[in-house]
């Protein structure tokens, strides 16, 4: 008899997010995977189905978070992000975690407040019969931090989002000269304030920045763009289309992400499907992505950060076909067939102990 596995993606009630794109991504990719002894039920709060009616959907509740026995039944329960506050219905269904990231441990926040987050994760790590990590990095990182019950420990790493779109659209920038760009909410852990005194060293180029700009953070980037009179060279975009999106890829002359807490770090791949360079930070998973094709950035110093991608674009542009070539062979290694292939194996495994 077919075991029964709860996809928990509350996220997907926004596809605009990182964690958002992961929940639809994995859930298109299992139903496109035949298994024969794994029936999938998906539990997410949207009214109608994400998947064309494909999937088996079951619409979640509010008051689901407060009352654990009022959730459905099901064989395996997997929650696809580590904040989720959705439980199965009874402590003896095993219970699988994916854990994305500990961004919380890199931002800023009190003591108490990391302190009661590493609680709550902890008391899911404990109930859980297994995890899945995005990188090797979250992994190691958990273990540090982390009391493990158990060795059903696997990284899975995320596929590279598909940028595909019928018609490219040019966002209101007011400028053809070239540019750099950037994407990610405009919040402190993206790091996006080391690129504003970069920009004042660095001649030649405008930086564009795509993303949630309704932050108290964005409004100090935006104050120190105006006080250094770099309006005209450097702006936040706000959240873009996924058209616009395209056509910013497309058409600048490469990715810059000085992020310092990243799970995963779509941007990297989508730059390198797009056969842009990408200019990026050393920390947490980053390098995993960039592989020894990317340029990273070792320190912010703006002297240090200009110097990298000068020598960077320099490069590209005398080896441009041949690291165009490398860059697309990059972004295939991470796809969500493969994905979603190593979560059937992870869940096969769980099925047998």
């Amino acid at each position: 008899m077919a075991k029964n596995i709860l996809l928990e993606m509350e996220r997907a009630k926004n596809l605009n997010t990182g964690l958002g794109q992961f929940c639809y991504h994995l859930g298109q990719s299992l139903l496109e995977i035949p298994s024969e002894d794994l029936d999938f039920s998906y539990y997410y709060p949207n009214s109608e189905s994400l998947f064309n009616n494909r999937d088996q959907h079951i619409k979640s509740s509010k008051l689901h978070k407060h009352v654990s026995a009022l959730s459905p039944n099901c064989d395996i329960w997997h929650s696809l992000h580590q904040d989720s506050q959705y439980y199965p219905n009874s402590k003896a269904t095993p219970y699988i975690l994916t854990i994305h990231d500990l961004n919380f441990l890199h931002v800023g926040k009190s003591a108490s407040r990391i302190s009661a987050r590493k609680k709550s994760l902890q008391k899911k790590i404990n109930r859980s019969v297994g995890l899945i990590f995005d990188s090797e990095f979250t992994k190691n990182e958990v273990l540090e931090h982390f009391d493990i019950p158990h060795d059903n420990l696997e990284v899975i790493y995320l596929g590279s989002n598909p940028l595909m779109v019928e018609t490219e659209e040019k966002p209101d920038i007011g400028s053809d000269a070239p540019f750099l760009f950037s994407i990610g909410g405009v919040d402190p852990k993206k790091n996006f304030h080391v690129l504003i005194p970069l920009m004042e060293k660095l001649e030649g180029f405008n930086l564009y920045i795509a993303g949630n700009s309704q932050t108290q953070y964005a409004e100090e980037i935006k104050q120190t763009i105006c006080h250094k009179k770099l309006d005209c060279r450097v702006k936040l975009l706000g959240n873009v289309t996924e058209n616009q999106k395209v056509w910013l890829y497309h058409n600048c002359s490469a990715l810059v992400f000085p992020s310092i807490a990243e799970g995963f770090g779509f941007p990297v791949l989508e730059a390198f499907s797009l056969k842009k360079p990408a200019f990026i930070s050393r920390k947490t998973s980053l390098p995993e992505l960039g592989g020894d094709l990317a340029y990273y950035f070792d320190s912010f110093d703006p002297i240090e950060m200009k110097k990298i991608i000068e020598i960077g674009l320099a490069e590209f542009k005398d080896h441009q076909a041949e690291l165009e070539e490398k860059y697309l062979e990059q972004s295939k290694k991470f796809n969500w067939k493969t994905t979603a292939t190593s979560y059937l194996n992870f869940y096969q495994k769980i099925k047998l102990t």
